[in-house]
This record gives structure tokens, C-alpha cells and sequence, in this order.
């Protein structure tokens, strides 16, 4: 069989051929037509006519040149024979490399689902609920293997999660996806989603929903998240006693732990102190002699029992107000009187002195600032997003426009592993 180049020759040749016929025809008919009319006389036009073009009114002649014009017809094929060859190469390349990444992007996945059956159990619901959350968990920059433990995480910490439906464990994953690429561990956020459904009984749209006012409260107060979730997730089996309540008390609780640098331990142990008539009177009658004056009042210290962080702030005015009657501050006053006040209040001495001098106007700001935490319109899924870097967007993208080959690559996974 002969090869393209040979074709390609033997064209060029039998054009060449058929334009001297051509040409020896022209000539004939213009000899012809010359000998049996006379020439008219030259025509007095400024301009010299083309030697390519010569005649009369009977007649013209054309002169080809055959071997030119074959010639650049041979490097015309030539030219378009190397573009050709230059794109096939080029699409080549590029299928290639497409295939090549089609390829990684797979065993990654493949890889991913291991290490979760290797951590969490070959459970198909663990496995349908990733298959979902993946494509999300990369679009917000985590990469396979974090969404997997992601999962992992979540079936161990969180009681029960395997038997939640798939649409709730997707809902999980994706909230706590989120929170990771915002610094959030998925240890914390387990922790906080089990103590919101098991400690407080709330569905999981209602975890959903507390732990994105959590975060707007996290933002709202300018202290990260993380932290908010852990102390969250730590007080909860003493918040549990406050029912419905429970969250507005930690948050604030959680001012005075941020912004006064007061012990989360030291404002809910207030829960379990001056919580009847007696112990409340006997706290109130210790101080007082200690102080010498009335300055603390049984109803008070009793009636602050439903919020620990308002019995804080009532403390915290008291001591102001000794100071301002008294001219006595904390650190003025003799040792015994400061051990007798940090026992009875069931405080550090730091944290006295910290009470004592408390800014209202600090404290006030705090307190406006959560009351708008609620109304934060972004959602934490939007802030995960905005954290992306150009590269990760367009990584994120280039996979979505490669997933459409996944299904074809999934089916030979099977075939691949056997060999």
C-alpha cells in the first residue's frame, strides 16, 4: 500500500502534467488565431500589458510556469501535512494528559474510601453519605483523603451516626467539612453536634442550626470558632440543665471567659452554690460579717441561680461597690478577708481582682455584640468558600469538568485491581 507521502507526490505530478497540456493547448489556439487575421495596431494605453497577458480581440495567450507552480503546490501539501501532524500530536498530548489525571483522581478517591473502611467500617450508609459530601469537601479545598476522615471522625465521636439516614449524615459532613477548612477540628465539632442531640435533644437540622449560631457568635465576640466549640462542647453536660435556655447561658458565660478572663469552670460552679434559701443566707450572713456591712443580699445571690453569668455580673458589682464605700480594693484588703472571699464565692483571687475592676462599657459592648450574633447572614459553608486560594478554585473546577469521565474509570477500577 502506498504511503500518504507517495499519494501526495504522485497528485502534485499529475497536475503538473495536466497544466503543461493546458498550456500547449493555449499556445496552439493563440498560433492559430495570429496566422489568419492581421494584428490590429498597438492601442495607446499609458500602461505596459502584463507579459502574462497578450492578445487581441480574437485571441490571448497565458503563460504558466508548470514546474512554479507545482512546486508551491508540493509545499502547500508539505505545510499542511506538518500542521496536520502538529495537531494530531497536540490532541494526543492533551487526551493523554486527561487521562492521566482522570486516572490519579480516581485511585485518590479509591484510596480515600479505603482508609475510611479501614477507620470507620465497611458500612454502605457511611459509604453513601461520602460519596456525596466528596465532590462538596473538594470544592471547599479538602482533599479526598481529609473528607474520609472527615466521616471517620464523625462515626466514631458522634453517638449513633451510623444509624442516622443518609441525608442527615450528609448534612453532618458537610457542616463540619466546612468547619475544618475553618480551623475547626472535626474532633470539636463531633463533640459539639453529640452533646447538641444527645445531651439536648435536638434534631439534627436543630444541631445544624445552633452550631451556625454558635459560629455567628464566635465571629460576633472576634474569638475563633475552635475555641468556641471546644468550651461549648466541654460544658455541656452542666449546661444540659438549662434546657431551651442552655446556649444563651453559655454565651454569656462564654464574655466573661473571653473578654474578663474569668474560668468557664469558675462561672458554672456558680450553679451549684447558693441554689436554696439556706446556702444562699449562710453565704450572704459569712460575707457580710466579713465586710462588716451589708453589701450582699440572700435574694440576690438565690434569684441568679438560672443564669451562672448573672450571678457573675452581680458579683462583679458588688465587689465595685465595697471598693467605692470601703476604699478598699481587693488587693487592700488583709489576706484573711481575701481567702474568706474567694471561698465563699467559690473564686481564684485573680478572678476577684479581675471582677472588681471590670470596664461596664467593655462588658456592655460584648453583651450587643452577641445579641446581633444571631442575624449574621453568612453562612459558614460561604465562609468555608472564601478561604479558597485561586489555584484551589481552579483545581476545584478543572475536577467538576473531569468527574464527567469518573463513571467510565469507576467501571474498570474493578478490572484494574484484578490484574
Amino acid at each position: 500500500m502506498a504511503t500518504r507521502e507517495e499519494l501526495l507526490q504522485k497528485a502534485i505530478e499529475e497536475l503538473t502534467r495536466e497544466m503543461r497540456d493546458f498550456r500547449r493547448s493555449a499556445s496552439s489556439r493563440s498560433s492559430s488565431t495570429s496566422t489568419s487575421a492581421p494584428r490590429p495596431a498597438p492601442r495607446p494605453e499609458a500602461e505596459e500589458t502584463p507579459s502574462n497577458l497578450k492578445g487581441d480581440d480574437s485571441g490571448f495567450e497565458i503563460n504558466f510556469d508548470a514546474d512554479k507552480i507545482g512546486k508551491d503546490f508540493q509545499e502547500l501539501f508539505q505545510n499542511l501535512g506538518q500542521q496536520f501532524e502538529t495537531f494530531k500530536q497536540n490532541m494526543e498530548n492533551t487526551f493523554g494528559s486527561i487521562i492521566t489525571e482522570v486516572q490519579q483522581l480516581t485511585v485518590a478517591m479509591q484510596d480515600a474510601r479505603v482508609e475510611l473502611f479501614k477507620q470507620a467500617g465497611a458500612f454502605k450508609e457511611l459509604q453513601q453519605s461520602y460519596s456525596q459530601f466528596a465532590p462538596y469537601a473538594r470544592s471547599i479545598g479538602l482533599s479526598y483523603k481529609e473528607a474520609a476522615a472527615v466521616v471517620s471522625t464523625l462515626a466514631q465521636k458522634v453517638s449513633g451516626f451510623i444509624d442516622l439516614t443518609v441525608e442527615e449524615q450528609t448534612v453532618i459532613e458537610k457542616q463540619t467539612g466546612a468547619l475544618e477548612r475553618l480551623g475547626v477540628s472535626a474532633v470539636e465539632s463531633a463533640a459539639s453536634i453529640d452533646a447538641l442531640t444527645k445531651s439536648f435533644g435536638q434534631s439534627i437540622p436543630q444541631a445544624a442550626r445552633t452550631t451556625q449560631e454558635l459560629f455567628n457568635y464566635a465571629k460576633a465576640l472576634k474569638v475563633s470558632p475552635n475555641i468556641i466549640m471546644k468550651d461549648f462542647s466541654a460544658a455541656a453536660p452542666r449546661l444540659a440543665q438549662f434546657g431551651s435556655k442552655a446556649i444563651d447561658v453559655f454565651k454569656n458565660s462564654e464574655i466573661f471567659v473571653r473578654k474578663f478572663g474569668i474560668s468557664l469552670d469558675s462561672i458554672l460552679g456558680q450553679i451549684d452554690k447558693f441554689d436554696t434559701f439556706e446556702s444562699a443566707a449562710e453565704a450572704a450572713g459569712q460575707l457580710n460579717i466579713a465586710l462588716g456591712k451589708n453589701f450582699f443580699d440572700t435574694q440576690e445571690l438565690l434569684f441568679t441561680t438560672g443564669d451562672p453569668s448573672k450571678r457573675i455580673e452581680m458579683i462583679s458589682q458588688k465587689l465595685k461597690d465595697i471598693k467605692r464605700q470601703t476604699g478598699q480594693s481587693f488587693d487592700d484588703m488583709n489576706v484573711f478577708l481575701r481567702k474568706d472571699l474567694a471561698k465563699t464565692l467559690g473564686l481564684q483571687a485573680d478572678e476577684i481582682r479581675r471582677l472588681q475592676n471590670l470596664s461596664e462599657t467593655e462588658l456592655r459592648t460584648a453583651q450587643e455584640r452577641i445579641k446581633s450574633g444571631k442575624s449574621i447572614g453568612e453562612s459558614i459553608e460561604q465562609s468555608a468558600k472564601k478561604t479558597l486560594t485561586l489555584d484551589e478554585r481552579l483545581t476545584a473546577m478543572k475536577e467538576r469538568i473531569l468527574s464527567a469521565f469518573m463513571p467510565l474509570l469507576e467501571k474498570m477500577m474493578p478490572i484494574i485491581q484484578e490484574a
